[in-house]
């Protein structure tokens, strides 16, 4: 319904994040930025914490597109 509303192609509020619309803020793209440092550096281990549905799988799905297999 929303979706011809706006223009949409396609949903983008489904209940499994698509990294395609992930919105890079200041913050998000921090943290997406020193977790990919920290995993291509082998520096050791990452934690990310939030609350729920600040984002936080949507983020590690980007990430893990990002890196080789």
């Amino acid at each position: 319904m929303y979706e011809a509303y706006w223009g949409l192609r396609e949903k983008p509020f489904e209940n499994t994040p698509d990294p395609r619309f992930l919105f890079q803020s200041d913050e998000t793209a921090d943290v997406y930025i020193r977790l990919l440092y920290t995993l291509k550096s082998n520096r050791g281990a990452a934690l990310l914490t939030g609350e729920s549905g600040c984002g936080k799988t949507l983020v590690i799905r980007a990430l893990l597109q990002q890196l080789d297999p």
